[in-house]
């Protein structure tokens, strides 16, 4: 008996970078929750960006935010994992010293970045459509970090990812999650284990758990369900980790809400 069906969002629910999901799934999520069905999205986004696509259904689901950082239901924070204060400061002055690379960091429900990165703050804005905050100084923000950004120009050189693992690789999670991205978050934290939590939490089982993904941050989390799913257009390891292929999410769906 499917009770909790997990979906990462881009390139997953949404295609050729578009923010946007279909109307589709967006009837169907509320038809979830009428069958007792848990319906979350699993993202690197933060809460805020989210909801710009969700706000019609937000009561209707749960948000994992931040790459498995934080857990939202109904506008509230379930659980968060935070990274040590003293270490996220100094991934952040260390990637704010280092030639082509900015730092987005993520508290609850919001990004930050700071506002002398006029170039970072264009990209953020006109390529990723993100509607980060600026601050002044990093230490103005007031709130817990539960993930870091780190944004290299270009793409992500093995010098620089060598230089931070050597650094903070005993003390925080640090995954390459796009070419030209390393996030940081708070030790033995993933998108897997977030389900993990949310499974103890709800007390729902691994044989009740439906995934979709189509990359490597998605592995774990194919780990916490017995019904995995990786997208056509996935690559072969993706296609392989997990149990099953789909070409559509919402296909899918529709045969859930149908048993």
């Amino acid at each position: 008996m499917i009770r909790f069906i997990v979906c990462d969002v881009e390139g997953t629910l949404q295609h050729d970078g578009e923010n946007r999901v279909s109307e589709e799934l967006l009837s169907q999520i509320p038809q979830l929750k009428e069958k007792g069905i848990l319906f979350a999205v699993v993202s690197g986004k933060s809460y805020d960006e989210l909801l710009e696509i969700f706000s019609p259904v937000k009561s209707d689901m749960l948000f994992i935010t931040n790459n498995g950082g934080v857990v939202i239901f109904d506008d509230q924070v379930v659980f968060k994992s935070v990274i040590e204060r003293r270490n996220a400061l100094d991934i952040i002055k260390e990637a704010e010293n280092t030639i082509g690379c900015n730092a987005l960091v993520s508290g609850e429900k919001t990004t930050y970045y700071l506002a002398k990165n006029y170039d970072f703050a264009k990209y953020l804005k006109e390529v990723k459509k993100y509607h980060s905050k600026e601050v002044e100084e990093i230490y103005k923000i007031r709130e817990d970090v539960t993930k870091i950004s780190v944004h290299q120009n270009g793409g992500v050189s093995e010098a620089v990812f060598t230089k931070f693992a050597k650094k903070w690789g005993q003390r925080t999670e640090i995954t390459v999650t796009d070419k030209e991205w390393i996030d940081f978050a708070a030790p033995f934290v993933n998108r897997g284990t977030a389900i993990e939590n949310v499974q103890r939490l709800y007390e729902i089982s691994k044989e009740d758990t439906m995934t979709f993904g189509n990359s490597y941050v998605d592995l774990e989390m194919f780990k916490y369900s017995y019904f995995s799913y990786a997208m056509q257009n996935s690559d072969t390891d993706i296609r392989k980790a997990a149990k099953h292929i789909a070409s559509s999410v919402e296909t899918i769906l529709e045969d859930v809400i149908r048993m």
